[in-house]
Formats: structure tokens, sequence, C-alpha cells
């Protein structure tokens, strides 16, 4: 609880697995599983950052096609 304080966390955390203690919370692997919940539970999504196009800048470079296909191939 000292490392993690925020209440509202400790109230609507899920855990997909059922252990005999809560001291497996205290191990590396209950720690890392811990600080994954906290994190994904304070992350908030970033701002959507608009992107302003401007004019056009350089020239259009026309690239010849080339035959994909047999049947464009056979028909020049």
């Amino acid at each position: 609880m000292s490392e993690y304080p925020d209440e509202n966390f400790w109230q609507k955390v899920k855990f997909n697995m059922d252990w005999d203690s809560i001291c497996i919370l205290q191990t590396d692997y209950g720690k890392s599983l811990l600080e994954k919940k906290y994190k994904d539970f304070h992350y908030s999504i970033p701002k959507y950052n608009k992107i302003i196009l401007t004019d056009k800048a350089g020239d259009d470079k026309i690239v010849p096609r080339k035959n994909k296909t047999l049947r464009k191939f056979l028909d020049e």
C-alpha cells in the first residue's frame, strides 16, 4: 500500500489468477505484475494533435507504368 497508495486502484484491481496468499505480491513476479496493473490503471490517452496540411511542395514525378501481366505485354 505504501508504494501504490491510490485507494481507487486497490478497489478496482482484478487479477486473473486465484492465489493462496497475498504474499505473492512481494515476489519479483508479483511486483512486476502489480506495477504493470498500476501503470495500466493510471494511463491517460495522449491528446490528438491535428495535422494541418499546407500547399504541396515540389514537382510531380511521372513514373512510367511497367507491364505487370502477360496479357498487357502481348497487347503491345
